[in-house]
């Protein structure tokens, strides 16, 4: 693989499990309509929950790889409560920080 590429299988099957994750287990265990509602602090305590849990296991664990991906599906479903707040008023992808373009 070549600098700037993704594996494209690889990167879909990491997709596929936070999707499962959301669907299977975050939306079941957290209301989603309370989810909308949590202050920015619940979001920060779940973060830093998984963050520690990287912190503790060994890079190369599953332990580790599960921390992480869930991590991911926290941080999306994060952005899921945010953008949903602006009514499809996405900001443009592919751009730096901080500049915001129409999508």
């Amino acid at each position: 693989m070549r600098a700037g590429e993704t594996n494209v299988k690889w990167f879909a099957l990491v997709l596929a499990w936070i999707r499962l994750e959301r669907q299977k287990y975050q939306t079941k265990k957290f209301d989603y309509e309370a989810e909308l509602d949590m202050p920015v602090e619940y979001w920060e305590q779940q973060f830093d929950s998984y963050i520690q849990r990287l912190r503790h296991y060994p890079t190369d664990s599953e332990q580790y790889a599960q921390a992480a991906l869930k991590l991911a599906a926290t941080t999306i479903a994060h952005a899921e409560h945010v953008t949903e707040r602006l009514k499809g008023k996405l900001p443009k992808p592919g751009v730096p920080s901080g500049t915001l373009e129409r999508w």
